[in-house]
């Protein structure tokens, strides 16, 4: 399966669970990972309870996670540099 189906179906499938009352944003952070010789980068998604432009760690307010919050992108479909 190529990575683009691969996302679609784990964000699909994160974005179907219920989602709790207090959730006000989702966010999806893109991070290098140490690893694997065959994967540079992974993306992880969480639900906030709070937003804000102004504070760069409005993201670490997390209240909820999906089943699988982690995708592994294979090096074939990124890079070795950010």
């Amino acid at each position: 399966m190529d990575f683009q189906t691969q996302f679609r179906e784990w964000l699909t499938t994160a974005m179907s669970a219920e989602i709790p009352e207090n959730v006000v944003a989702f966010h999806l952070n893109l991070y290098h990972y140490n690893g694997n010789q065959d994967i540079y980068f992974g993306i992880d998604l969480v639900g906030t309870g709070s937003f804000d432009a102004a504070d760069e760690d409005w993201a670490c307010d997390e209240v909820c996670t999906p089943e699988e919050r982690i995708l592994y992108i294979p090096v074939e479909a990124s890079s070795t540099d950010w």
